[in-house]
C-alpha cells in the first residue's frame, strides 16, 4: 500500500476479476475501487492511448447496466472520453467485432472487466468507477 492506495492485478477476464476483487475487499475494506486497464475502441476516431471514462457499463451477456458512484472531471494530460463500456466475454479482436459492439450498445469502448469489477465493488457497498486506455483503435485488428 503506498498512501492509501493499492494496486490490484486481477489479471484478464470478468470472472477472475470479480473472484480477485471480492476476495480483497472481503479482507481490506476501502472507500473506492478504479477499473482501470485497456479497452478497444468501438467507434472511429480514437487513438491509442486516449482516455475513456464509463458513465455507464453493459455486461454484455445478461445485458445488466451498471452506473458508477465516481465520476471525476478529468483524469491525467490526456483528453479524456467519457460514455458508455461493455464488458464482454471474450477480446474483439476484428474491426468488426469491436464496431459491432459499439452499435449494439452504444458504446465507446469494449472490455472483459469493469462490469464484473463494478458487481464485486457495488455487493459491498464501495463506489467505485471505471477508466480505460485504448489499446487498439477500431479501425485495427487486436493482434498482428
Amino acid at each position: 500500500m503506498n498512501g492509501g492506495i493499492q494496486v490490484l492485478f486481477t489479471g484478464i477476464g470478468g470472472r477472475r476479476a470479480y473472484a480477485q476483487v471480492s476476495r480483497w475487499l472481503s479482507a481490506h475494506p476501502c472507500r473506492a475501487v478504479v477499473s482501470a486497464g485497456f479497452a478497444g475502441a468501438t467507434q472511429p476516431g480514437f487513438h491509442a492511448g486516449d482516455l475513456l471514462l464509463a458513465e455507464e457499463v453493459v455486461e454484455a451477456s445478461s445485458n445488466r447496466r451498471i452506473r458508477p458512484s465516481l465520476l471525476p472531471e478529468a483524469i491525467g494530460p490526456k483528453p479524456l472520453h467519457r460514455g458508455r463500456f461493455v464488458t464482454i466475454p471474450k477480446a474483439a479482436l476484428t474491426p468488426s467485432a469491436k464496431a459491432e459492439w459499439g452499435s449494439r450498445f452504444g458504446a465507446i469502448g469494449v472490455d472483459m472487466e469493469t462490469a464484473w469489477v463494478a458487481q464485486a465493488a457495488l455487493e459491498r457497498g464501495v463506489d467505485w468507477m471505471g477508466v480505460r486506455a485504448i489499446l487498439d483503435p477500431m479501425e485495427r485488428f487486436l493482434l498482428g
